[in-house]
């Protein structure tokens, strides 16, 4: 479950560096106490840092240490990210846990949910109309004379040697038919006791409020990384939400722009124009991205992007970082633009300044509408610099400041120019 380097990390939904002690449960405990104590435990965690991964892994340990015979557990619920939209979790009794995220009508994840048992509660369900969540619920016998194999999951769960299983659905949103989906299964011949399966459908419950409430945060960064970049995302889920929130910064500054953008929208239609400009955007904010950049805003076919010193070994390692990243979107420009001409569709090209200086890195706006940027004179001197490209007959210009921070490169010098504006 990996992302480009330059997209928001799925892995903050279920990974943690932080260690989540398990509830201390008694053997002779009964199943009504044992699920109490997990109940309790789940709740302290959720109000703390633990993830979805921490908080299955905890619980379901601490269940099977208090002598519930679960062999196999599956969950799944919906998310939102750019990169997937729902996330399932499988735990084997002594294994890692296997989670797998899922796109939208992704080859065979799709067909197995829609043959499985909960997609079955939920249509019918939704035959009378989706009512009370623990009333989504279904129980198979897989092994002796009331074996009931009527799905492909519960043939392949029997011949893995699995007795007993229960499926359910806790809804969230009726009207977005969001929720968790989930089963639980054992091997024990018996199968699940009756007080165990009662306690297993309380704890379900409260497991669902408690993924509910984790992933929501997750979805939380998720969408403030996608909009604002990681780095300007936390520092307004920390707080900094108001006008004039903002600090002084050293960084490397970055200012691309499309070439020709108002011929371009004349001869395509909007939808062309648009997929013209996304694959314009992954080439030069992608590039930046994944060179440790932070893509601050996209303001029609323009990108300002900035390489912050803070976050490099030193203000060369920035430079060397932005460079990369300028050759790596002249790169994958030329390759996007090669594709696109053998589709028979019109190429694309660019100009780009890179600058060094201080800025003002914060909120602008009005107190109800504000937006995370830099601004200040150094700034305005990356955009001049980009509107030379063109004229220089240059895609990338750099500042004598910039190419000060790299003596060792080979530079090539266009003399100096007044920039529109500027003193």
């Amino acid at each position: 479950m990996k992302s480009p380097s330059y997209l928001p990390n799925p892995e903050q939904f279920v990974s943690s560096s932080v260690s989540h002690s398990l509830p201390d449960l008694a053997q002779d405990l009964s199943p009504k106490d044992a699920v109490t104590a997990v109940n309790d435990w789940l709740m302290d965690q959720v109000l703390g840092d633990a993830t979805a991964e921490d908080l299955l892994n905890g619980a379901l340990q601490a269940l099977q240490n208090a002598g519930f015979p679960i062999t196999r557990a599956f969950f799944a619920f919906k998310v939102l990210h750019p990169l997937f939209d729902s996330l399932s979790f499988v735990w084997r009794k002594g294994q890692d846990i296997d989670i797998e995220s899922h796109t939208p009508n992704e080859e065979g994840t799709e067909n197995a949910f829609l043959n499985s048992p909960q997609n079955y509660l939920i249509s019918q369900a939704q035959k009378t109309g989706l009512n009370r969540a623990e009333k989504l619920r279904l129980r198979r016998r897989l092994s002796g004379p009331d074996a009931e194999l009527d799905f492909d999951i519960l043939k392949q769960l029997a011949a893995d040697g699995i007795t007993d299983y229960l499926a359910f659905v806790v809804i969230y949103d009726v009207a977005r038919e969001n929720g968790l989906v989930g089963s639980w299964s054992t091997d024990r011949p018996e199968g699940f006791s009756d007080d165990q399966i009662k306690e297993l459908r309380r704890f379900e419950s409260r497991l669902a409020v408690a993924l509910k409430a984790r992933s929501g945060e997750a979805i939380a960064r998720s969408v403030v990384d996608t909009y604002l970049g990681p780095d300007a995302g936390q520092k307004v889920l920390r707080g900094g939400i108001r006008r004039g929130d903002s600090q002084s910064i050293d960084a490397i500054i970055w200012y691309s722009d499309l070439r020709e953008s108002t011929a371009l929208s004349e001869r395509l239609s909007p939808l062309e124009f648009l997929e013209l400009l996304d694959s314009y955007f992954e080439c030069t904010a992608g590039a930046a991205l994944a060179e440790g950049g932070e893509v601050l805003t996209m303001i029609g076919d323009a990108v300002l992007a900035i390489f912050p010193l803070h976050r490099f070994d030193s203000a060369k390692a920035a430079a060397q970082a932005a460079l990369r990243a300028a050759s790596l979107a002249w790169t994958r420009a030329e390759e996007t633009s090669a594709k696109r001409r053998s589709q028979n569709k019109l190429p694309f090209r660019f100009g780009l300044g890179l600058h060094v200086g201080d800025l003002l890195y914060g909120n602008i706006g009005v107190p109800e509408r504000l937006q995370f940027t830099a601004v200040g004179p150094n700034v305005n001197v990356t955009a001049r610099l980009e509107g030379l490209t063109r004229p220089l007959q240059s895609c990338i210009l750099v500042t004598g400041d910039f190419a000060a921070l790299l003596p060792d490169q080979a530079w090539e010098d266009k003399g100096q120019h007044l920039l529109r504006g500027l003193s």
